[in-house]
């Protein structure tokens, strides 16, 4: 096991009564142990991760007003995001970031297409500008301008090969916008947050490619009933369940933000309270076909458990369990040696730059402050083991 530093870029977007909220990429601070800022004046400040969603790339972090000193607050400011989608290909662009780590640099350029596709070690995102300005490591999470200083894309990923010049991505606002704000809220008391009512089990990328399942975290069941594991859980009605939820269906979003585990889903949910509405995308599987549908659920509050109940997921560890919409945990079998999983960085000399076959990431930040963690390194090459979930799902539409 090994820590590897990481930078990447990052955009102020809002100022609270508490704190400085910062967008940026969720892989410059995935799996990090610790965060810091240090913004233009090359002060720096420690932070901590408000949200993240892995599908679109994107995380929000906070940092206290309270540590940010006076003079830096002076020399910073919030910066104006164009929601707008009418982006033109041959618009003129100004890309600004942490560019190789030796802080904030500008480069300019043009939208050369939009709607742009590329895979990267995360999976493939789509909806991309492509611009030629020039995007560099250390330049993921920051601004991509228009030429009134707006921001309309956070800097993604580059194109990279020795045949290849001049292709950068960038994540437009109008496409995440909707998940910047969810990742933007503060986060709810635990005695307040709403819950569900559901048992998930994660169906991962890889167990959705085998079973042809959709990605996500599948119920396989509610707060209304006794799970085995989870004796001593109060039995409460089921948020879910009363919108009209099924056993295995598979939640992909809620409120327009990707899931795709069982800590994914908690992690969202957490911003919500009891009492308030939220809107749930599913897929059910209909006359042989996954058919998706959403569903309007009033969250509850979630159950209490007993102290034995406790002790019991404390001990087991979570290892052959399901996912539990109440208690954020994720199912895993015991990791086997293998490849570092993705996400992982196996590079003890620097922070990861490969972005997959078509894209290199631009990995190291800033617009009015940069960011920057420690990663660990450590292998594992461990899926959740989805095999008897499958049988039981099948069995359920073969007879």
């Amino acid at each position: 096991q090994y820590e590897v530093p990481a930078s990447g870029s990052g955009i102020i977007i809002q100022e609270t009564d508490d704190n400085l909220l910062i967008v940026t990429n969720n892989h410059v601070v995935e799996d990090s142990n610790e965060l810091s800022v240090t913004f233009v004046d090359g002060t720096t400040v420690d932070a901590q991760i408000n949200g993240t969603d892995s599908s679109m790339d994107v995380a929000v972090i906070s940092v206290p007003l309270s540590d940010i000193p006076e003079e830096t607050r002076d020399a910073i400011k919030v910066a104006e995001l164009y929601t707008g989608d009418d982006l033109k290909v041959g618009q003129g662009v100004i890309a600004i970031g942490n560019a190789l780590g030796y802080g904030q640099s500008v480069t300019v350029g043009y939208i050369s297409a939009l709607d742009r596709e590329i895979k990267t070690d995360e999976g493939t995102n789509s909806g991309l500008i492509q611009v030629d300005a020039a995007i560099n490591p250390g330049n993921s999470g920051g601004a991509l301008l228009n030429m009134n200083g707006q921001v309309i894309g956070i800097n993604e990923a580059k194109a990279s090969g020795t045949n290849v010049e001049g292709m950068g991505y960038s994540i437009p606002i109008y496409k995440a916008m909707t998940v910047i704000e969810n990742l933007s809220k503060e986060q709810i008391p635990e005695e307040d947050q709403g819950a569900l009512g559901v048992y998930v089990s994660t169906i991962s990328d890889s167990a959705s490619q085998m079973y042809n399942l959709p990605e996500g975290a599948m119920i396989t069941g509610f707060s209304d009933e006794e799970m085995e594991g989870y004796e001593g859980i109060e039995l409460v009605p089921s948020a879910a369940k009363d919108a009209g939820l099924q056993k295995s269906d598979v939640i992909t979003a809620v409120n327009g933000q990707t899931v795709r585990s069982g800590d994914e889903l908690q992690s969202v949910i957490k911003y919500y309270a009891a009492g308030e509405t939220v809107t749930v995308t599913y897929q059910r599987l209909e006359g042989g076909d996954w058919t998706e549908h959403t569903a309007e659920v009033e969250l509850n509050h979630k159950a209490a458990e007993s102290s034995a109940e406790q002790n019991s997921k404390s001990e087991t560890g979570g290892l052959g369990l399901p996912d539990n919409g109440l208690d954020n945990r994720d199912e895993k079998a015991e990791p086997k040696e293998g490849p570092a999983a993705p996400g992982k960085k196996e590079d003890p000399n620097g922070p990861r730059d490969e972005a997959g076959d078509d894209g290199k990431s631009a990995d190291e930040p800033e617009t009015e402050g940069s960011t920057e963690g420690s990663e660990e390194g450590e292998e594992s090459g461990g899926e959740s083991d989805l095999y008897d979930l499958f049988r039981e799902f099948m069995d359920q539409y073969n007879n």
